[in-house]
């Protein structure tokens, strides 16, 4: 399922049959809104999420492993115990995710948004 430019804006994604669902594959998204929408503890390995804007939208939980978010909009977007192992998070902006509460192996970040990372470590950067 592909949805391009729609404004999908406070979706609650977790409210979907998703067991019954068959799809060929996770959705994918191009440039669309995605404002406080909720993917809470949903399985959607590989999903694309590509120059969206997601942002207060709750990734709690989610899995996301292998997942393109590049050049999304995340900010205030909601991220705790979100599998993103292998993720690509380039040109993805606004974020804050905690390495630590989060798992994050393999994933791509680039600069200056990956000093975010850092902010969360409890650190001083000088």
């Amino acid at each position: 399922t592909a949805f391009a430019s729609c404004k999908l804006r406070g979706v609650n994604w977790t409210g979907a049959a998703w067991p019954r669902i068959d799809l060929a594959g996770p959705p994918s998204f191009e440039g669309c809104l995605l404002d406080d929408a909720s993917f809470l503890g949903l399985k959607l390995d590989g999903l694309r999420l590509r120059g969206c804007s997601a942002k207060e939208t709750d990734f709690r939980e989610a899995s996301l492993a292998g997942a393109d978010l590049g050049g999304t909009d995340l900010a205030g977007a909601l991220f705790n115990e979100t599998g993103l192992s292998g993720a690509d998070l380039s040109g993805a902006r606004n974020y804050a995710i905690s390495p630590a509460a989060n798992r994050l192996k393999g994933a791509k970040f680039s600069l200056p948004e990956a000093m975010s990372l850092l902010y969360c470590l409890d650190i001083d950067i000088v």
